[in-house]
């Protein structure tokens, strides 16, 4: 582990996120416990398997948010249909 890292946050689709928590909660206090450093389990509803994230956050970046405020919805994407993208025409 880096030095100056102050907490892993690892943001998840909800079903992974239940089950590292629930059922691997032991192997991730093992790792915190052999880090010296705390992770933060978030889980996303908006992230579907086998999409998630990882994040090293130094000392200086920990937040004292609750993590229920970390996830946000994700922005909405333009998405052309295929007739519009067959004529040639801009989005």
């Amino acid at each position: 582990m880096k030095d100056f890292t102050g907490q892993i946050e690892v943001m998840a689709p909800v079903r992974v996120a239940n089950f590292l928590l629930n059922e691997k909660r032991n192997s991730i206090n093992d790792i915190e416990t052999r880090h010296k450093v705390p992770i933060m389990l978030l889980s996303n509803e908006y992230l579907d398997t086998p999409k998630f994230e990882i994040k090293r956050m130094r000392k200086t970046e920990v937040s004292d948010d609750p993590s229920y405020e970390r996830v946000e919805a994700p922005e909405a994407e333009l998405v052309a249909s295929h007739e519009i993208l067959a004529a040639g025409k801009s989005v």
